[in-house]
């Protein structure tokens, strides 16, 4: 179902400028629902959850650089792979530099992981992140409740 609006555009002719209004069908705006949160705001709000998760279980240390302080969540293989998005072995912190300016910087990364966790678990890691994951709104809810659970076992 379509709505018809009126687009003003000023034109300018040889007479100067003239103001044109013409038809235009458009569809209506999707409204939000009321009372429920879309897919969007519960994959930011698990992101949200998460990182404060990852860093409150890890020290203050950053991952690759050993700098100590204010830290992110910092992933091996990019965020952009929802399968292992959330995937505690694949988030570790790290500082603002190593985390955003080198772009997680991977190969340092992976030495860590590799020490920490072994190289067996390191690939399995890597080759996880081609499976496929469509998060539902009943799976992010499951996860948001899992480490909100797991974040209050490390708040002071």
């Amino acid at each position: 179902m379509c709505q018809t609006v009126f687009l003003t555009e000023i034109m300018s002719s040889e007479n100067g400028l003239t103001i044109v209004e013409r038809p235009v069908r458009r569809k209506p705006v999707k409204r939000a629902r009321k009372g429920k949160l879309g897919l969007t705001a519960l994959v930011k709000r698990l992101d949200v959850i998460f990182s404060k998760y990852i860093r409150a279980k890890y020290p203050p240390k950053c991952f690759t650089c050993g700098y100590v302080g204010q830290m992110q969540a910092g992933h091996y293989i990019t965020r952009h792979c929802k399968a292992i998005r959330w995937d505690e072995r694949n988030c570790r912190p790290q500082c603002y530099a190593c985390n955003i300016l080198k772009r997680g910087d991977a190969p340092t990364f992976r030495e860590n992981l590799i020490k920490e966790l072994g190289e067996a678990e390191v690939l399995e890691i890597e080759s996880d992140r081609h499976k496929l994951l469509k998060p539902t709104e009943e799976w992010l809810l499951s996860q948001l409740n899992e480490y909100t659970e797991k974040l209050k076992t490390y708040a002071p």
